[in-house]
């Protein structure tokens, strides 16, 4: 019996040895302070990190021009801790990378962000009023202004980098007469822009969004088709529903605006970004002061809320698919505008053999979500009786359905037209589901895509005029 009890003791000696030589990441008792895992010194390169233990991240500001893909890292570790990184390794840094560090069975994760010293303008405004292209590959900024102003006196209004300074002076009174130079700097970068100012009677227009700036428009379908727009219209700008509700972005200005709204599986219960929710009644003021809009995939949402179809009604049948689980096109996707190919929208289209109006916007092998806004005809659904009641009702002119639908006049809607009602402005609406800008990577280019942005610019310049 005495050794009985001996072997207890020593196991639970033992035990006890166990429980307070290791840790577990996830107690948060004192017994945790004996087993450090932390990184207490981190360099790449030479060049110092800055440790936030709190949120496990690990920033290294690096001169510009650095090449990141290949760079040395050193590191002090807690006593007895070890990295799954071998110290004094090199490593591509272009993206962050993850350091896990252990100590017993206490394990804690790292991740190092290499930030490159950038000077960059980030918007510009001619008297706060007139936005500027900013190409930062030309260094150049490109801003046009009203017939007959007066370029010898003009403020300049700009943000740049977060720490960087700039000259002329922000808010500066400057002669355009001539191009100018602006100069940012931040710690070892510096960039010069040339900033031209053109006299025009170039109408503007915009491109809106729920982001602040382009870059950081998080759909890229979305942000492929504000993209090609600023590239591809001159006058076009890109404004979002905040600069709207906060009145730094005045939509008098602008001859017509698109909206394009895209989020990954859509279904009719999906609500509105806030942002367009509170600028409704401004929307509502453009539109009803002879503002023009061309609404496309879910924007066709605000047809009801500006009241722009007499039943105040959006389209009745809409779906999308997300981006990561695209659908790969078994054969060609366009629109049929069967008895509208005298309609601005379509001129210059390349129709199909045999049907010349049918207009295929993307090829075979194109990953396509298929998001749609369609009116759907039919008495199974109501609503809707015929292509007659939906115009009746609504007060829109059926412009557009699916090619698959091109000799069936009770096929669903997807582009229409809504025209002018006193003094309103008019408005396309696109939902269909060939009308796709990103593809998911799949393929942006070949046979039929010229059709997708001749058909978009058409309704730009036809909703200008």
């Amino acid at each position: 019996m005495r050794s009985f009890y001996k072997y207890i003791y020593f196991f639970s000696i033992i035990a006890f040895a166990v429980l307070m030589g290791s840790c577990d990441n996830s107690n948060t008792s004192e017994l945790n302070l004996d087993c450090d895992a932390n990184i207490t010194s981190f360099s790449l390169d030479g060049y110092e990190g800055t440790i936030d233990q709190t949120k496990g991240t690990i920033t290294v500001q690096v001169p510009d021009g650095t090449d990141v893909a290949a760079m040395t890292l050193e590191y002090i570790l807690s006593d007895g801790a070890e990295a799954d990184l071998a110290n004094k390794s090199t490593i591509n840094f272009s993206l962050p990378v993850a350091l896990l560090v252990s100590n017993g069975d206490v394990y804690r994760k790292y991740t190092v962000i290499v930030e490159i010293d950038k000077a960059k303008m980030l918007s510009f405004k001619i008297n706060n009023s007139y936005i500027g292209t900013i190409d930062d590959e030309a260094k150049t900024i490109t801003v046009y202004v009203p017939k007959g102003t007066d370029v010898t006196q003009l403020t300049a209004t700009y943000t740049i980098t977060d720490g960087a300074a700039a000259t002329p002076e922000n808010d500066a009174l400057i002669d355009f007469s001539n191009p100018v130079t602006f100069t940012v700097t931040h710690r070892t970068a510096t960039s010069t822009y040339t900033v031209s100012v053109i006299p025009t009677d170039i109408k503007y227009t915009a491109f809106v969004g729920t982001a602040s700036s382009i870059d950081e428009i998080e759909s890229p379908e979305e942000k492929a088709a504000a993209v090609w727009m600023l590239q591809n219209v001159s006058g076009a700008e890109y404004i979002s529903f905040a600069d709207i509700n906060n009145g730094s972005a005045q939509l008098g200005k602008y001859s017509m605006i698109w909206w394009h709204w895209h989020v990954d599986g859509y279904s009719d219960a999906t609500g509105m970004p806030s942002g367009a929710t509170q600028a409704i009644q401004k929307f509502k003021d453009y539109y009803q002061s002879g503002g023009n809009l061309l609404l496309t995939r879910f924007a066709t949402r605000y047809l009801a809320s500006l009241e722009i179809t007499l039943d105040k009604a959006s389209p009745n049948n809409s779906w999308g698919g997300s981006e990561d689980n695209s659908e790969i096109a078994g054969s060609p996707w366009g629109i049929s505008f069967k008895g509208h190919a005298d309609h601005p929208l379509f001129a210059g289209l390349q129709t199909a053999s045999g049907k010349d109006y049918v207009a295929y916007l993307f090829d075979t092998g194109y990953a396509v979500t298929n998001s749609t806004a369609q009116w759907h005809i039919g008495s199974d659904w109501g609503g809707y009786n015929t292509k007659e009641d939906w115009q009746n009702t609504t007060g829109g002119i059926a412009l557009g359905r699916s090619d698959g639908d091109a000799d069936n006049e009770s096929g669903a809607i997807v582009i229409a037209e809504f025209p002018k009602r006193g003094n309103s402005g008019k408005v396309i609406s696109v939902g269909s589901g060939a009308f796709d800008w990103y593809g998911n990577g799949v393929t942006t280019t070949g046979t039929y895509r010229s059709n997708l942005t001749t058909m978009t610019k058409n309704a730009i310049e036809y909703l200008s005029e």
